[in-house]
């Protein structure tokens, strides 16, 4: 665009609709932050799934709370969880990874 403004489209099967939602409308550091905690659980994050390392089969894809659910990520619920501060709520508490 002439105003420097950058525009990504992307196309994903409805399967996918929660990885994307909590992919593209998270913060950095929140979208880091998962994926971080996914690989130490042996999982991959993207805008498609929450996948397995190993065979890549998918663990949770279709909605946020699948995902945030399988990594046992607690406190906030979601949409909250992307704009705490904005919101008024805590910061997200996760449990320990072994």
């Amino acid at each position: 665009m002439s105003n420097g403004l950058q525009i990504d489209v992307r196309l994903l099967p409805s399967a996918s609709y929660g990885a994307a939602l909590q992919y593209f409308t998270g913060s950095k550091a929140h979208n880091v932050s998962l994926r971080q905690r996914a690989l130490k659980m042996g999982y991959t994050l993207s805008e498609w799934a929450l996948a397995r390392l190993d065979d890549n089969s998918t663990i949770a894809a279709a909605t946020e709370e699948e995902i945030y659910a399988a990594l046992a990520w607690i406190g906030c619920r979601p949409s909250c969880a992307r704009t705490w501060a904005n919101r008024g709520c805590r910061p997200p508490r996760v449990a320990p990874v072994d």
